[in-house]
């Protein structure tokens, strides 16, 4: 993983790294539209430091962390103010070599190269031929899982790992635009937060907590998309978003911090006390 990893600072209009490549060769970018799976790299390794803190390697697979983090999740948020989201990821023009040109090809009927370039140019131009996408290039299934729970994963359990109370505040915003802190005003979570919808659930029903697979965009526009009609797969009930959900919850609960300034020279205790009650 580390090895498949950019390490260096691209001289973009906005410099971004610590992004990750399907291979050590780094000839393609690491992209999963669907299934969702861009979170797993950065979790394997704060588990690996929390479980190894002594490890010869150890420094290795934090930097990585922070290099991911700090200099990729964090400034890529920018491009999605107020809201903060985080995006889909950097895409090349050039990576539309990798779909097949063969009609017969049928995983992705959608999906052909024109069409790849087309939606890679309707996100943010970087640099050379690479563009920063809010939402994934995508085809027959234009939904991701769990939109904000799957792409906070990474800064989440960063900011577990670094104490990082600014990437734990981000993450938060993710959340926040899942139950209603989106342009739409509205939850996506069944039952919860203000006007939420039904969702397409055609085996268990309504479930109050529920969560769809995910924002989609309309045809290739860059941007959120949320018909109102029940329908797959956007609106489809899945539970890798609830699952997400649960572990994005477990990262965000940490203990309370306070700040403040103290004297150095004061080894007296500590004292809180409750102003109102005087306690």
């Amino acid at each position: 993983m580390l090895a498949s990893q950019e390490r260096k600072l691209q001289p973009w209009t906005t410099p971004l790294t610590g992004y990750f490549y399907t291979g050590p060769k780094r000839e393609n970018l690491f992209h999963r539209f669907h299934v969702g799976q861009e979170q797993e790299p950065i979790v394997a390794l704060t588990k690996l430091c929390e479980a190894f803190p002594d490890h010869a390697d150890w420094m290795k697979w934090y930097s990585a962390v922070v290099l991911h983090s700090q200099y990729y999740l964090k400034p890529a948020s920018a491009f999605d103010l107020p809201y903060g989201v985080l995006p889909a990821g950097v895409y090349r023009e050039s990576e539309a070599r990798l779909i097949p040109e063969a009609k017969n090809w049928t995983p992705l009927r959608a999906a052909d190269r024109d069409a790849y370039i087309e939606q890679v140019h309707r996100g943010v131009r970087l640099g050379d031929d690479s563009y920063l996408r809010r939402f994934p290039v995508w085809f027959d299934f234009a939904a991701i899982p769990a939109f904000c729970c799957l792409r906070p994963r990474p800064l989440s359990a960063a900011a577990k790992l670094r104490r990082d109370l600014d990437a734990e505040d981000l993450a938060q915003r993710q959340a926040q635009w899942f139950v209603g802190r989106n342009p739409f005003s509205s939850s996506l979570m069944y039952g919860e937060g203000y006007d939420w919808t039904p969702l397409y659930s055609v085996r268990s029903g309504q479930m109050v907590g529920a969560l769809p697979v995910g924002i989609e965009t309309k045809g290739y526009n860059d941007a959120p998309y949320w018909p109102t009609q029940i329908c797959w797969t956007y609106k489809e009930v899945w539970t890798a978003p609830v699952g997400q959900w649960i572990w994005l919850m477990d990262d965000l609960s940490i203990p309370a911090t306070v700040r403040g300034l103290v004297d150095p020279a004061n080894r007296e205790p500590i004292e809180f006390a409750k102003s109102k009650a005087g306690s």
